[in-house]
């Protein structure tokens, strides 16, 4: 909680829950998965907000090639709400996300 100019705001709150999970079902394959969940009980809104990536990565290690696809942005969240307080400030920032985006990349190496 806090008072700006002699005005209360009323109390706000931020949660920020992180799970990261990578597998190794195979001696070349990658599996990994992240989370974000954001809990916002804002002056302006209170929202819940969840991100979501998945990467999957092949090593072709006898041509040293990796052969790697993401999966950005899962959930298709398209904004993102944050705060800032102190005694002296409140400070709400407001973001536009990237929509959702699947990524083929090949790597080689020398």
């Amino acid at each position: 909680m806090n008072q700006v100019n002699g005005r209360t705001n009323s109390p706000t709150s931020q949660q920020q829950h992180q799970f990261n999970l990578s597998l190794y079902p195979a001696r070349n394959l990658h599996v990994g998965f992240k989370n974000e969940y954001y809990v916002n009980k804002l002056v302006s809104k209170s929202n819940h907000t969840l991100f979501s990536d998945l990467i999957i990565r092949y090593t072709w290690q006898k041509r040293k090639i990796d052969f790697e696809t993401a999966w950005n942005n899962i959930w298709n969240t398209s904004q993102l709400s944050l705060v800032s307080t102190s005694a002296f400030s409140y400070l709400e920032s407001s973001y536009q996300l990237r929509p959702m985006q699947v990524l083929q990349r090949v790597r080689f190496s020398f």
